[in-house]
């Protein structure tokens, strides 16, 4: 990552060093540039989705895993720009963790007709043991009648 903060470091360092900070092994992103997988200097591997219609990193997803959680790491698979999924292993059980970044709602319908089709096909895929984990921006918009749905909100604080 070439961008730099006001301090010289760039943003991948300060990613890197809040999750040493707060003792993250494991941390989801979207809007992430890169493809493929990369090492850093602390040992931490980014594992980027790969590139789709959309050659810039607008739809990306990644995961950072530190050097600890990458021995627990068996595999890894970029579905699309938009899903990506790894799977670990645990003193339990395998858990598989699915890293997806939805269109909103004022996109295209044909890109929103397929992404939503492949959550589906991905869950379908997961081991049947595996404890699943899914992660992402899903661009959910609710309207003001939010009876009923106190379980499932989220608070975004951005």
């Amino acid at each position: 990552m070439e961008c730099q903060n006001y301090t010289g470091t760039t943003k991948l360092d300060q990613v890197l060093n809040q999750m040493d900070l707060y003792k993250v092994d494991i941390l989801c992103e979207t809007r992430w540039p890169g493809q493929g997988d990369k090492i850093n200097k602390n040992g931490s591997t980014i594992l980027f989705s790969r590139k789709g219609a959309h050659e810039d990193r607008l739809n990306r997803v990644a995961i950072i895993i530190n050097k600890n959680a990458r021995n627990s790491l068996l595999e890894w698979r970029s579905i699309s720009d938009r899903i990506l999924t790894i799977r670990i292993k645990s003193s339990v059980r395998h858990i598989t963790i699915i890293q997806s970044y939805a269109p909103t709602e004022v996109s295209e319908e044909e890109p929103k007709d397929v992404f939503y089709q492949e959550p589906s096909c991905t869950l379908k895929k997961v081991n049947k043991g595996d404890l699943i984990i899914l992660m992402g921006d899903l661009n959910a918009k609710i309207g003001s009648n939010n009876e009923e749905c106190e379980k499932i909100l989220w608070v975004n604080m951005d």
